[in-house]
């Protein structure tokens, strides 16, 4: 079965900004770098296996502290 290029182009297409969102959303929360994430999970996201390895292995990284839960440890700090 012989598919137009358009199809094919267009799942290329799909799976670059279905890899770069769902990477930049999980690059946000655990990396500093988060449009450096985005650009690396799109480019996997053309070869389905690696891009799996790939979010398998940013779910698995630690998440950044946030700014709230820094700003409320500090205030629970006593000041000498």
């Amino acid at each position: 079965m012989n598919l137009p290029s358009y199809i094919s182009i267009q799942a290329v297409v799909m799976l670059f900004l279905f890899g770069t969102s769902v990477s930049y959303l999980l690059g946000r929360r655990k990396t500093n770098r988060p449009f450096l994430m985005a650009l690396v999970g799109g480019v996997l996201a053309v070869m389905p296996p690696l891009f799996v390895i790939y979010l398998v292995l940013l779910l698995l990284k630690k998440d950044l502290p946030s700014a709230t839960a820094t700003a409320a440890a500090d205030l629970d700090e006593p000041k000498p």
